[in-house]
């Protein structure tokens, strides 16, 4: 399974100009259809929230709280994310989205390729977190 994952314009905008911090933002991932494809020309939460899975089978409407944790060495600055776990999840999607809400800007889109369908399992994402893979001289 080829996982894709993309930036949206916006966000960065908005955390080089400080409006987007850990320190000061809530973020959730929120799972989306096969229909909420990445556009660069979406920014808030409202312009995918309609291709949201319905909340059930574990899965809540607006999605699972998640942790972004920003670090830096002397050659790369990157981010981690803590994992989010469904439980006794039976759901299908194939895009998510981390977005902050207190904003309601969306940051990450993710693309799974195909369609995830869990049945009645616990169910792990890990959002894939860019991390240096320079050695310092």
């Amino acid at each position: 399974m080829a996982v894709t994952a993309k930036w949206y314009p916006s966000a960065a905008h908005q955390m080089f100009i400080g409006n987007l911090s850990s320190a000061t933002s809530s973020f959730k991932i929120a799972l989306l259809n096969s229909s909420g494809t990445y556009s660069a020309s979406h920014g808030v939460w409202s312009d995918v929230s309609s291709y949201q899975i319905s909340a059930g089978g574990g899965y809540t409407s607006g999605g699972a709280a998640v942790t972004i944790t920003p670090s830096s060495n002397s050659t790369a600055s990157y981010f981690s994310t803590s994992a989010v776990l469904w439980t006794l999840a039976t759901f299908t999607f194939q895009n998510a989205v981390v977005y902050d809400t207190v904003s309601n800007r969306l940051m990450l889109h993710l693309n799974f390729d195909t369609a995830q369908s869990p049945s009645s399992q616990d169910y792990q994402l890990n959002v894939p977190s860019p991390a240096p893979s320079a050695t310092p001289a």
